[in-house]
């Protein structure tokens, strides 16, 4: 049985909050700001935030394994609800 084409389509759009700039281990943002790197989300391309997500999960509030098993969570919720639209 295959399931309808509308939800095969269909997508999940997961936001991870994360302060780029305060973490940046490899100074990405420094060779922005330097011009040695283009198009740098947040600097001289903008960032744009989902309307409305389906999971927002923001490292700030929260610690990185706490963030990624809400993640996780999630996508194995979407598994098996996508797994019940296969049976045939």
């Amino acid at each position: 049985m295959r399931p309808d084409p509308a939800i095969d389509q269909r997508a999940d759009e997961v936001e991870l909050a994360a302060p780029g700039e305060a973490r940046d281990s490899k100074e990405l943002y420094a060779k922005a700001r330097a011009g040695l790197l283009a198009e740098l989300t947040g600097i001289d391309s903008p960032y744009e935030p989902p309307v409305v997500p389906n999971l927002h999960s923001d490292t700030v509030d929260q610690a990185h394994a706490d963030a990624t098993r809400r993640i996780v969570a999630h996508v194995l919720a979407l598994e098996v609800k996508v797994s019940r639209l296969y049976r045939g």
